[in-house]
């Protein structure tokens, strides 16, 4: 049982941060489809400009945690190890 939760576990972790990903970068784009359909030559740069921007952070977090979760379950399985052997 506990097997199943903590495979469960890890893998909703990194399909939670991709859905997030994706949503804030989707959100982004129709954002920027919105305001360019509203008015079409200077004012949809600033957004284009953020939206680069909201890209670029979102994969930052994206990658820490990746790292982090990764880093976790890996020390929690040579943990488990050190203990199997005392």
């Amino acid at each position: 049982l506990f097997f199943v939760i903590e495979m469960i576990s890890n893998a909703a972790r990194p399909l939670s941060l991709s859905i997030r990903l994706m949503a804030n970068m989707f959100a982004d784009h129709q954002v920027l489809s919105q305001v360019g359909g509203l008015v079409k030559w200077i004012v949809p740069v600033a957004p284009m400009v953020l939206g680069s921007l909201v890209c670029v952070v979102q994969t930052l977090v994206f990658c820490i945690l990746s790292t982090v979760y990764i880093s976790m379950a890996v020390a929690h399985h040579e943990h488990e190890h050190e203990e199997a052997h005392h």
